[in-house]
Parts: C-alpha cells; sequence; structure tokens
C-alpha cells in the first residue's frame, strides 16, 4: 500500500444503490400501443369489414334470386331432382367398394388387345361375368391365364367362345375370394 494514496472510507466503498421509484415507461408505452392497435382493427373490422361483408351477401342474393327467375318451377324441381339423384348415387358408391374395386381390378388385369362389352356382377357370390371381344384364342387363353394368376381370383370359367370376322367374342365367370373387395 501506498501511504501517499488517498484513503477512501469504508463507507465510501459500499455505496448503496438508489431504487428508482415510479412506473417501467417502456412497459406502460408498449402496453398503450398494443391496446391502440386492438382498438383500431377492431373499429376497422365493425365498421369496415362488416359492411363490406353485408354489400357481398345482398350481392350474392341478387344474383341467386336473378337466377331463380330465369328457371321455371318445373325446372327447379327436375335440377334438384337431379341433384338428389347424383348425391344418392355418390353415396352408394362410396359404400360399395366393391364396384370401385372390380372396375380397378379389370383395369389392372386386362391386356391391351381385350376389351369388354358387358360385365355383371354378384355381390353375394362375389362373382364377375363378363363378355368382351379378342382378335385371337392366343390372346384369350392369355387373358384367362392373367385372371388365373391372380391371387384374389378362386377361379376362372369360360362360359362360352365363339368366332367371328376379326376375332372372337367370349363370356367368362371369375370367382372371387371372399375378401378381395372388403
Amino acid at each position: 500500500m501506498d501511504p501517499a494514496a488517498p484513503q477512501t472510507s469504508l463507507q465510501d466503498q459500499f455505496v448503496e444503490e438508489a431504487i428508482p421509484v415510479g412506473l417501467p415507461w417502456r412497459l406502460l408505452i408498449s402496453g398503450a400501443v398494443i391496446l391502440g392497435l386492438t382498438v383500431v382493427v377492431a373499429f376497422g373490422l365493425e365498421y369496415g369489414y362488416k359492411p363490406y361483408l353485408g354489400e357481398q351477401v345482398t350481392a350474392v342474393d341478387a344474383q341467386f334470386s336473378s337466377l331463380t327467375k330465369n328457371f321455371s318451377a318445373e325446372d327447379q324441381k327436375r335440377i334438384v331432382t337431379t341433384y338428389s339423384q347424383i348425391a344418392n348415387l355418390k353415396s352408394i358408391l362410396e359404400k360399395r367398394t366393391a364396384v370401385n374395386g372390380i372396375f380397378k381390378f379389370l383395369e389392372e388385369q386386362t391386356i391391351p388387345s381385350v376389351y369388354y362389352t358387358e360385365a355383371v356382377m354378384n355381390g353375394e357370390e362375389i362373382k364377375l361375368g363378363i363378355k368382351g371381344f379378342v382378335p385371337t384364342l392366343t390372346e384369350l387363353s392369355q387373358q384367362i391365364a392373367v385372371f388365373e394368376k391372380n391371387k384374389n381370383v378362386r377361379s376362372v370359367v369360360l362360359d362360352s367362345v365363339g368366332l367371328q370376322a376379326g376375332g372372337a367374342v367370349f363370356s367368362l365367370t371369375l370367382q372371387f375370394n371372399a375378401e378381395t373387395f372388403k
């Protein structure tokens, strides 16, 4: 220690910190800005966007009423009936996945030269009767082989074959496994 150095008192070494008194201004100003923005947005929605939406609803209602004037009561009835039939058909087809599965199965399992003229599904027995046309009997045998190799097909029965100009007409019955279209 240097004797010439000024001596500080013990009390000067431990100066107490002054605690600020008053409101935290930054927090108060941030809260006021957020409150102000919220009020502005609320007024904008109430007095700007709500009337705009009301005008849009009125315009759509006017368009709807003008469209209904263009159609007679009988036309409106037919439109509603047609829509109802389409909606019912859609719900039936969604519940009947076997029908959708049959079309997918035929699309995937048919060789390109074969085309079908008729298909009848017996859902209870899980049988599909197919009538169609094929250019040659060789291609018919190939098609039968494709069906027989499919793990979902229990049996393939060739019901009839008839030769005609340009190919042969045929009739097949496919018996599917029980869990195929579930």
